[in-house]
């Protein structure tokens, strides 16, 4: 779902967690270092909202996820090349490496 910001005049995502699931739990506890991200591969979050039992995550709207691309790209007949899987998997093994050693994270999260 997306969203205008009319404090910063921009469009976002909006991404909808229960506060009590782990994952909300999580984004609360770890907010102020989310919003320090900084990375072209990495989603950046712009604001948590608590509303009710909900977190709302407001964050950069990208254009779609790896999964949507090579799944469009399969139904157009035209799957990814493997020039085109070694491009994504670098990009992703960029934003890691940035959270891992500059940022200090460790991503427990990470799937295929």
């Amino acid at each position: 779902m997306s969203a205008i910001d009319i404090k910063n005049k921009r469009r976002v995502a909006l991404k909808i967690v229960l506060k009590d699931d782990f994952k909300g739990q999580m984004l609360m506890r770890e907010f102020d270092l989310l919003k320090q991200l900084d990375h072209p591969n990495i989603v950046k979050i712009y604001n948590i909202i608590q509303y009710q039992n909900f977190l709302i995550i407001a964050m950069s709207l990208g254009k779609e996820t790896i999964d949507e691309f090579a799944k469009r790209r399969l139904a157009e007949n035209q799957p990814l090349t493997e020039e085109e899987c070694a491009a994504l998997s670098k990009s992703s093994l960029k934003a890691l490496a940035y959270i891992h050693e500059e940022m200090n994270i460790i991503h427990r999260d990470i799937k295929p």
